[in-house]
């Protein structure tokens, strides 16, 4: 018979607590995570400045040119792509500062809500809040912000693939214009 899990880390890590092993497992999976949005962060800048370059060339472009119909209203999706994907691209690299703790909580409730920087800014007792987090736990803490860096960065890919997907339209609204416009002439 199993035991149900009590630590609310999953029962992969759950039997890994007698012997400092959870501990290894959490700080190490923290340390990978803690890369990954660095690493979309990058990416997204570098297609946020070739995005907003090519949307402010394609406006430039067509603002006062009189292309025909054909050519136009692709031209036009394409620019709208784009700028839904700087849009999309804004928001990835938003800053996420994380909950604050919630003033209701109190003990450990609080404490395991102290998982990011901006938790203890807006922390009312400090001290007291840290002595609660001791309590709790340092494998509590890793658990809760292991779970917090995971969903940022998860948020953060997914926005990143549908600016992605956003620019790859646009760029085949463009190509499709470009072949219009040859034919039209």
């Amino acid at each position: 018979m199993t035991r149900p899990d009590t630590t609310g880390v999953g029962p992969a890590l759950a039997g890994a607590g007698r012997d400092g092993a959870l501990a290894d497992l959490l700080a190490e999976a923290l340390t990978d995570v803690r890369g990954e949005p660095v690493r979309v962060d990058t990416k997204a800048g570098t297609l946020l400045s070739l995005a907003s370059a090519a949307l402010a060339l394609l406006t430039a472009l067509t603002s006062g040119a009189h292309l025909p119909t054909p050519v136009t209203v692709p031209v036009w999706a394409a620019t709208a792509a784009f700028g839904a994907a700087v849009a999309v691209l804004l928001a990835t690299v938003n800053p996420h500062t994380g909950p604050a703790p919630h003033p209701d909580r109190s003990g450990p409730a609080a404490a395991a809500s102290l998982t990011s920087w901006m938790a203890y800014a807006h922390a009312a007792d400090l001290h007291a809040s840290l002595a609660d987090l001791a309590t709790a736990g340092a494998s509590r803490w890793r658990a809760d912000r292991l779970t917090e860096l995971s969903r940022i960065t998860a948020r953060k890919f997914s926005r990143l693939r549908t600016a992605t997907r956003l620019l790859t339209a646009g760029l085949g609204l463009l190509t499709l214009a470009a072949a219009l416009s040859a034919f039209s002439r």
